[in-house]
This record gives structure tokens, C-alpha cells and sequence, in this order.
């Protein structure tokens, strides 16, 4: 796995969505995702910095409960580079999700403890 990179707004949302969140929805100064009762509000640079992405992902297992683990994440994602368009109601196809397995047993332990350091 390589270092973390900038993510795109238009990435890290979808990823929400993967989690569990709805929206984004317009309220106050910035848009907001809802997960249950507890909103997350949504910055709106088109681009998070690393240290931007790492304290909205610190927010996002606090309004979870738990941690979100690289399998999740990968997981989260898979929707908007799987090529799968916002609005879509297929899901994901076997073969997708038989892809996303594969490489999420490529990562080595190294990997996976940085992750859990960061």
C-alpha cells in the first residue's frame, strides 16, 4: 500500500455512503452526513488534505463507535471505482466483490499495521 494521498470530496463521500451514512444534505455553512442521530459535517474544498483526512476519518469512528478498518474502507469504496455511478441501484456484481477480497488478502501485515497506526 502506498502513503496516504489527498482524497477528493467527490471520493470521500461515497466511501461515507459505504459506511452507513446518508446525504450529503444542506444545512448551515457546510453540508452534512447523518449516521443515526449524529451528523458529520462535510468540508467544501473539492480536496482534504492528508492531515484534513485523517482527523474527518478520527471523527467518523468516534460517530461510529468503533474503528474503521482497511477492509471497510476498501470495501466502502468499491461502489465509485468499480465504475458503479451515484444514483445506482444494481450493488455490486460477484465478480466485484470476488476482486475486492482478492486484494484486501494481498496486503501484508506491515500494511495493515500501518493503517492501524495512522
Amino acid at each position: 500500500m502506498s502513503r496516504w494521498t489527498p482524497c477528493k470530496r467527490g471520493d470521500f463521500i461515497p466511501r461515507l455512503r459505504g459506511l452507513g451514512f446518508d446525504g450529503p444534505f444542506s444545512g448551515g455553512r457546510h453540508q452534512f452526513m447523518v449516521f443515526g442521530q449524529k451528523r458529520l459535517a462535510i468540508p467544501t474544498n473539492p480536496e482534504y488534505s492528508v492531515p484534513q483526512l485523517r482527523i474527518l476519518l478520527r471523527e467518523v469512528e468516534g460517530i461510529l463507535s468503533r474503528a474503521v478498518t482497511i477492509m471497510e474502507w476498501i470495501v466502502a469504496a468499491a461502489p465509485s471505482f468499480a465504475g458503479i455511478g451515484e444514483g445506482s441501484d444494481r450493488g455490486l456484481e460477484l465478480g466485484e466483490v470476488t476482486g475486492i477480497v482478492q486484494a484486501s488478502r494481498e496486503l501484508s501485515l506491515g500494511q495493515v499495521a500501518r493503517w492501524k497506526a495512522f
